[in-house]
């Protein structure tokens, strides 16, 4: 087994977790008061470790900068609104982590066309086979 196998199931693991911690926190806060906490938690929690650790950060250049904007964008004002949200709205954390994992399939999409990622028979049953667990699992 591939090394990426082994964190991805680990990630899996923690994902599932911290989705069940995520139906809780909709209970008791608002999105807002959620990503207050959250972002003041993480900013100590990094530049903690970065000054313990001596961490010299990279320059940062206008791409890279722009990327990472994008990426932070797309997580705070779209992702994670929309997770919040779901989870505060289900009624199973399964059954929402079953559509919320058809993101499987987007990527793999996106992938064939930004890296050239092969598409075959055995991808296209992969594909099948997630989208038919989801009808299930949230049905």
């Amino acid at each position: 087994m591939e090394i990426w196998v082994s964190y991805a199931i680990l990630a899996a693991v923690f994902i599932s977790i911290r989705d069940i911690f995520q139906k809780k926190i909709t209970e008791r806060f608002s999105y807002v008061e959620y990503c207050g906490y959250a972002s003041l938690l993480t900013t100590i929690g990094v530049w903690s470790y970065i000054f313990a650790n001596n961490i010299q950060l990279k320059p940062l250049d206008v791409n890279n900068l722009l990327l990472i904007l994008i990426r932070v964008s797309l997580a705070y004002l779209i992702i994670e609104p929309a997770l919040f949200y779901c989870f505060k709205n289900c009624k199973n954390t399964g059954e929402a982590s079953s559509i919320i994992s058809m993101n499987v399939i987007f990527a793999f999409i996106l992938s064939l066309f930004i890296f050239n990622a092969t598409f075959d028979l055995k991808r296209l049953c992969g594909i099948i086979f997630i989208l038919v667990g989801a009808f299930f699992v949230s049905n």
